[in-house]
């Protein structure tokens, strides 16, 4: 019986082990990511910025991804009274070719409007009211 004690926790502690490196690998990936919410602060104290903007009527449900050249992200959420921004970038953004968000309008209600702005000036625009429909916007830089 002791034994069984003396293994139990010897698996325990080597489960809890992985546990912690998993997460650990999880938060150092996502630092790593391009993008994120706009509330994110860009490195380098770049003067110049690009926001993914999704927003229409509150309650509808998005999902899609976009693209910047540093890489593309899964996006996902339901719309509230205020839009829904991701910072794609600033001064790791200035050479870029192309930005291209596909966003998806879940459900048969309602609008869904995807922008890209730089520097909080509109760039690119588009939406749908269409059931179950996709927006996309591509930006050129």
């Amino acid at each position: 019986m002791l034994r069984s004690v003396v293994a139990a926790l010897g698996l325990i502690s080597v489960l809890a082990t992985l546990i912690i490196v998993g997460v650990l690998m999880v938060n150092s990936l996502g630092a790593s990511l391009g993008g994120g919410l706009a509330g994110d602060t860009p490195s380098g104290g770049a003067t110049s910025s690009v926001v993914l903007r999704i927003s229409g009527t509150p309650g509808v449900q998005f999902n899609g991804n976009y693209t910047t050249p540093e890489g593309s992200r899964d996006i996902s959420g339901i719309l509230g009274a205020t839009p829904t921004d991701y910072k794609l970038g600033g001064a790791g953004v200035a050479g870029m070719s192309a930005i291209t968000a596909n966003v998806q309008k879940q459900g048969t209600y309602g609008t869904l409007k995807v922008q890209i702005l730089k520097d909080g000036q509109v760039v690119q625009s588009a939406e749908t009211t269409a059931t179950n429909s996709t927006v996309s916007v591509t930006y050129t830089s």
